[in-house]
């Protein structure tokens, strides 16, 4: 909602927004904020799947493409074919969206976001959900900015309690090795990845983790064969098509292994696998699930 007042800088809106009684008659949880003239914009899948949990979506400027493709969008697809779409993160397209916060990633392209700053729209940076505090943090981070502080921690209570149920199953963990390969060489998602943290939600270890890799390193045939791990993670990939699964069936060097032997591969759905939201828990319950029924 534009008036003729200025802009409050983003840490004085977050202090109001702290501030704001607990229940008051403007926080109206997921049907609605404190302030319901606010129009957030998200740069990217992650961002938008806070706020589509966080926000009642008349106040969501758009939806960016990214989560199109890559977000478990609440109520599926078809639920936002309808709505704006922010094809990329471009100046020109995000001023003609006139949103009062854009929310971006520490990874954002940083020339489009000036133009916005510029503008006098509020930048909110958030950091992936690589670790449990920092996604907490984050939802935090967005509730107070949003003014939704109290949905906000309605979601993380939600979220706590299914951490805990994960947490209390009675089964050895697995050394998991998260992989994908589209034909240009193998990787693995190691330490301080959302990956790593959705192994370990689920109540397993990630072999690349304890082999000492962080990031996303490329990981060669040799290593694969030294990490010997009980079972593989993939991604679906898109169209049908199974990159990673398949390279690992059809690649002679690695028949030896025993996880290829019992054909321990699990593949989560692409959305899934890519997620840096909060949608975390989504992934490692079905990550939990794929295990079970492999036992």
């Amino acid at each position: 909602m534009k008036t003729g007042c200025p802009r409050l800088p983003l840490l004085m809106l977050m202090a109001l927004a702290a501030c704001s009684p607990a229940g008051s008659e403007g926080s109206k949880g997921p049907q609605g904020s404190e302030a319901e003239g606010l129009r957030v914009l998200a740069a990217n899948a992650s961002a938008f799947d806070l706020l589509a949990d966080l926000l009642p979506r008349e106040q969501i400027a758009a939806i960016p493409a990214t989560a199109l493709e890559w977000s478990p969008l609440p109520g599926g697809r078809t639920a936002w074919e309808d709505f704006p779409v922010l094809p990329r993160l471009e100046g020109e397209l995000i001023l003609s969206l006139d949103p009062d916060i854009l929310i971006v990633s520490s990874w954002s392209e940083s020339a489009p976001i000036e133009i916005a700053r510029q503008a006098g729209i509020q930048i909110l940076e958030l950091e992936d959900a690589s670790s449990w505090p920092r996604l907490v943090d984050n939802i935090r981070l967005v509730g107070s900015a949003v003014d939704a502080g109290v949905r906000a921690e309605e979601l993380i209570a939600s979220l706590e309690s299914r951490r805990k149920a994960l947490a209390d199953s009675e089964h050895p963990p697995l050394r998991i090795l998260p992989y994908s390969n589209f034909g240009a060489g193998g990787r693995t998602s190691g330490g301080r990845t959302t990956i790593d943290l959705i192994i370990q939600l689920a109540g397993h270890r990630n072999a690349a983790s304890e082999a000492g890799l962080t990031g996303h390193p490329d990981l060669d045939l040799e290593q694969v064969l030294t990490l010997d791990p009980d079972a593989f993670l993939t991604s679906t990939g898109r169209d049908g098509v199974h990159p990673g699964s398949a390279f690992l069936r059809g690649e002679p060097v690695l028949e030896g292994l025993s996880a290829l032997q019992t054909d321990a591969i699990l593949e989560l759905q692409a959305e899934l696998y890519a997620t840096a939201s909060h949608r975390v828990i989504d992934a490692a319950e079905e990550l939990a699930e794929l295990v079970n029924e492999m036992r």
